[in-house]
C-alpha cells in the first residue's frame, strides 16, 4: 500500500486507535459539512494524517482529523464566504474578516502520532466501559450492578443527557470557530455606522455636506482596521490565558 499524500501515514503498529475511531473520507466530509475532494486535497497538502486499520485500510480518526482540519486551516486566503457562513448571512467583507491563524499543536503519543486534545467534557465512552466489565471477575451481585450501570447510561444517552465523546469533540471545535468569525467580523458592521455616525453630527452642525463626504470617505477602512486588530489581539489572549490554564 501506498498511500499518494503528503500528510503522514501511521501504520497499525505506530498507533493505538482502534477500529472503531477511524472513518473513511467520505464520513469526514460528512462531519466537516465539506467535499470528499476537498478531504483529499487537504491530505495531500499535509494536513490530515492517516491511520492504518487492522484490514490495512487507510482512514482518518473522527477526533484527530477534525481537529487537524480545524488548527490547520489557512484563513489568510479566504475571499468568500463558506456555504455555512452564506446560511448566517456573511458577505464577501464578513468572511475576509476572519483571515487570521491561529497555531496550535496537538499533543503526541509515545511514537510521535497525533492525538485528540483532552477537553473537559460530560462525556462518556462506553468502550472503556464495556472493556471494564470484562477486565472484572466479579460476583453475580457485583455484575448486576455493573450491568445496572451500563443500562443507566444507556438510558441517559437516550435521553439526551450524555453525548457521544466525538461529538462533543466536534461541536466544541464547531462553536469555537463560529464565536471567532462572529467577533473578527465585527468591524465590517461597526465601522460604516460609526462613520455615518459622525458625519451626520458635522453635517448637522453646519459643515458642508460634500466636504463631510469627501473627509470621512477613508475612515470607513481606517476605523474598520482599527476595530479588527482590537479584535485580534483580543482573541488571542484570551486564547494564551486558557492555554495556560490547560497546562497547570
Amino acid at each position: 500500500m501506498k498511500p499518494g499524500r503528503n500528510g503522514k501515514f501511521w501504520k497499525r503498529t505506530q498507533h493505538e486507535y482502534p477500529d472503531d475511531e477511524l472513518i473513511s473520507g467520505v464520513q469526514l466530509s460528512e462531519l466537516l459539512g465539506v467535499s470528499s475532494p476537498a478531504v483529499t486535497k487537504a491530505k495531500k497538502c499535509g494536513r490530515l494524517d492517516t491511520f492504518e486499520d487492522s484490514h490495512g485500510n487507510e482512514m482518518y480518526h473522527k477526533v484527530v482529523s477534525v481537529q487537524q482540519w480545524q488548527l490547520t486551516k489557512d484563513r489568510r486566503k479566504v475571499t468568500t464566504p463558506t456555504t455555512a457562513q452564506r446560511k448566517m448571512g456573511f458577505d464577501n467583507l464578513a468572511a475576509q474578516a476572519t483571515a487570521n491563524d491561529f497555531n496550535f499543536d496537538l499533543p503526541r503519543g509515545a511514537n510521535g502520532e497525533p492525538l485528540p486534545n483532552s477537553l473537559k467534557l460530560d462525556t462518556v465512552d462506553m468502550g472503556q466501559v464495556i472493556q471494564e466489565r470484562q477486565e472484572l471477575e466479579v460476583s453475580k451481585a457485583e455484575l448486576a450492578q455493573q450491568n445496572a450501570r451500563i443500562a443507566k447510561i444507556k438510558a441517559d444517552m437516550l435521553e439526551g443527557k450524555l453525548v457521544d465523546k466525538a461529538l462533543a469533540f466536534n461541536r466544541v471545535y464547531s462553536l469555537a470557530a463560529e464565536a471567532q468569525d462572529k467577533i473578527v467580523s465585527t468591524y465590517a458592521v461597526l465601522a460604516p455606522k460609526i462613520v455615518g455616525l459622525v458625519a451626520q453630527v458635522l453635517t448637522t452642525n453646519g459643515f458642508d455636506e460634500e466636504k463631510v463626504r469627501t473627509v470621512c470617505a477613508p475612515l470607513d477602512h481606517d476605523i474598520g482596521e482599527m476595530i479588527r486588530k482590537e479584535n485580534l489581539h483580543a482573541l488571542r489572549s484570551f486564547t494564551e490565558s486558557v492555554e495556560s490554564q490547560n497546562l497547570v
